[in-house]
Parts: structure tokens; sequence; C-alpha cells
């Protein structure tokens, strides 16, 4: 037997204002010139977007106020976490409870990718969070796999984003694949690492990469300057 909570739908508030719709029929009955009714209507779409929008976030709390903190099931090398398809069941109720869906677009961009979750209300207001990834390259992926790897991890982090969940407190290790080096700057590192003779293996190890042509640009500096030292020592011997 589940134990997920029975929660009950939120029913949308009625406005008791009057609404700016019945201005515009009266303006029909009345033969207003079109330019006056454009205007009426124009204001009849910003009111809307505004109820639309309130209604939003009156739900969108509701639900972060009802949520608890997810549950970390996956376990990783020292820590745990919350996968994407647990941390989608685990809101589900919670989401239909108040009125609020999400779902995903993904967009190729050259090499990399980006994943945008768009969080939207029964009323019409949506809102969306954006992440963009490169192909995750480590371990032995073939092409599709390392971008499927990248869109799950997007997925998840823009979920987790989008709607506030608290739940990556130990997720430390469960990154978001980070921008590699370009092909050149790849080629550059490995005739420098040739020129000097240095070991590759030894090099790798060092920044904590599988392999040259995956090395995340935030480590460039860094194997700039490994090989910076090691040419000035070769100089100086």
């Amino acid at each position: 037997m589940s134990n997920a909570p029975q929660l009950v739908a939120a029913e949308p508030k009625p406005e008791t204002s009057v609404l700016p719709i019945r201005l515009v029929e009266m303006a029909v009955e009345r033969g207003t010139d079109i330019d006056q009714l454009q205007k009426l209507m124009d204001m009849q779409e910003r009111w809307e977007s505004r109820n639309a929008e309130k209604a939003f976030l009156r739900d969108f709390g509701r639900f972060q106020s009802d949520l608890p903190t997810l549950k970390k099931s996956k376990k990783g090398h020292n820590y745990k976490y919350a996968p994407l398809g647990d941390i989608a069941e685990q809101i589900k109720s919670y989401l239909v409870a108040c009125g609020l869906s999400y779902r995903f677009e993904i967009v190729e961009q050259g090499a990399g990718i980006a994943v945008t979750c768009i969080v939207a209300h029964r009323e019409g207001h949506r809102e969306s969070t954006t992440m963009t990834g490169m192909p995750d390259k480590t371990g032995s992926k073939n092409e599709i796999q390392s971008r499927g790897s990248t869109i799950t991890y997007l997925q998840r982090y823009t979920l987790i984003g989008a709607l506030g969940l608290t739940t990556a407190d130990e997720d430390i290790d469960a990154r978001i694949p980070q921008e590699t080096i370009t092909e050149e700057q790849a080629a550059d590192i490995k005739a420098r690492l040739q020129e000097t003779g240095s070991d590759v293996a030894k090099f790798c190890q060092a920044l904590a990469i599988s392999d040259v042509d995956s090395m995340p640009a935030a480590k460039l500096s860094s194997a700039d300057a490994a090989l910076s030292r090691k040419e000035k020592k070769n100089a100086d011997s």
C-alpha cells in the first residue's frame, strides 16, 4: 500500500473583480472603433497574464511548502543522491495537487547540448530553467551514450533548479559534464607532452582526467602550467 500523501487538488479561486472581457463585449455592442477595441483586448490579455502569474506563484508556493525533502536512494562512491526517475516519482502527486506540470526541451548547440525544464501551471503561466553541457565522454561510452548521459544530468539539474527542490546536499560527485578543450588545444597539449618526453598517463592522473581530448576547459591553465615547468626544467638541464 502506498504511503504517498492523499493530496486534494486546489480549485482555482474565482475572480471577484469585473472582467475586462465584459468591457470588450460592451464596446462591441456600442460599436466602438477598432483602435479602442484593440486597446481593450490588450488590457484583457494583460489582465489574464497577471492573474495566471498570481495563480502560478500561489500554487508553486504551496507545492514547495508541502513537498518534503526528497529521499536519496542511489549510492555513489561516498555519497547518496536521488536519480531523475526517483525525483519524478516522489514529486508527481504534489505537482498534480497544485496544478503544475513540467516538460523538457532539448536543443543541439554545435557540439554541445542545451536542456530547458519548463514548469507550467493549469492557468497558463510557465517558467523555465536552462543549462548547457558537452557530451560526457568519460569511460567507454559511445557517441549516443555520451550524449544521453549529459541529457540525463541536465534534465535532473534543471528540474531541481526550476522547482527549487531540496535533494543535492550530498550529490557533489554527480556533476554536469564540463565543457572540454578544443581539438586545437588538445593537439597542442599532446605535442608539448611529446616534446618534453612526459608520461601521458601520469599527466592525466595528476589532472584527474581520463585523456587529453576530454580535458575540461577549466583545467587547461593547470595543464599549461605543468607543461611550462617541465619545459623550463628540460631547458635548464
